[in-house]
């Protein structure tokens, strides 16, 4: 089996932001501009990565991890102030020009296109600047207006498009050139979850068919656990965790959730016999949900909540990605 390609490594990428320190009120004002006092924030701490060519990679922390700040200096837009960086063989912050040929970006906030142009000129401006050889760009424009249903909207000024559409064109105009290496930073705020779904899909489709290596970064948990392969958790610019979602949810999650639908009002349950005090137990209306170890065996737990209730329906529920996250920080803290 050939080696895989590496295309991203950062060796103890850090960076560093000098911000001033200002006293409150008119005096304090004074006293900051005579005596001006300063502190560092150290955004990004050491960062040690590497991502091979077609890896699909969620970049997750709170606000404040460090998360965009490491987008921009892989991107080049921010010189590290330590340590070393490489995306496809390139220095970006040194070699800016070539790194925006390989790379592409879609910001769900932000937008690339240009506003009162139709989309179709904003493809055909990005060909220029690009340089996209004419069989390429036909190629995608093609490709893309089919998978991205953009027949419609080719025509329209970029600001006449709703937010879904507007979306849809973002992706195509990022991929016109054919990066290697695609970044995302919450492509799909604010969307529906139809438009939601076709771009899961294309970017599932690009990612296995064109082997475009994906750095995703969002708040939004589907788009984490439906896309990525490979999950990197970040906290105060400190990388915590690197691997797969169901290796997180092993190391760090040992307990399951089972939700019963009983036919009486439960909401003050606390304690049902036969059961460890170990197992959390909480009433809402006639839902009974039970926080249970791992070490459990769920049949004796649904065994002893049958002797005292009459139940309708059971569910048994993995902890979900959100929990994981939250309890991955927590343990970050605790051992911080």
């Amino acid at each position: 089996m050939l080696n895989p390609e590496l295309v991203i490594k950062t060796s103890n990428l850090s960076k560093d932001y000098k911000v001033v320190i200002r006293d409150p009120g008119l005096r304090g004002m004074m006293r900051s501009f005579i005596h001006p006092k300063s502190t560092i924030i150290h955004a990004v701490k050491n960062l040690n990565l590497e991502i091979f060519k077609g890896e699909l990679v969620g970049y997750i922390g709170p606000n404040g991890s460090g998360k965009s700040t490491t987008i921009k200096m892989l991107s080049g837009i921010l010189e590290p102030t330590s340590g070393d960086v490489q995306v496809a063989g390139l220095i970006p912050s040194k070699e800016r020009i070539k790194n925006a040929h390989n790379i592409g970006v879609v910001f769900g906030q932000r937008t690339q296109l240009w506003w009162d142009l139709p989309v179709q000129e904003t493809f055909e401006l990005l060909r220029h600047l690009y340089d996209i050889p004419s069989s390429i760009y036909r190629d995608n424009i093609y490709e893309f207006t089919q998978l991205l249903e953009l027949k419609d909207i080719l025509n329209k000024p970029v600001r006449q498009l709703s937010l879904g559409q507007r979306m849809r064109a973002e992706f195509a105009s990022a991929l016109l050139h054919n990066p290697k290496i695609l970044f995302l930073d919450e492509p799909t705020i604010g969307l529906d979850i139809s438009i939601k779904r076709k771009v899961w899909d294309f970017i599932k489709k690009i990612n296995r068919e064109r082997q475009v290596t994906v750095i995703l970064t969002s708040h939004d948990m589907q788009d984490i656990e439906t896309l990525s392969s490979r999950l990197i958790v970040v906290d105060e610019g400190v990388q915590i965790f690197d691997g797969s979602i169901k290796e997180l949810k092993s190391k760090y999650i040992n307990k399951y959730r089972i939700r019963f639908k009983v036919n009486e009002e439960v909401s003050n349950i606390t304690h049902i016999d036969g059961l460890s005090s170990s197992i959390n137990i909480c009433g809402k209306g006639n839902d009974l949900y039970l926080v249970c170890p791992n070490s459990y065996n769920s049949a004796q737990i649904v065994a002893a909540v049958m002797d005292r209730f009459e139940i309708r329906d059971i569910n048994i529920e993995n902890a979900n990605i959100d929990d994981v996250v939250m309890e991955v920080f927590f343990n970050a803290q605790q051992s911080g």
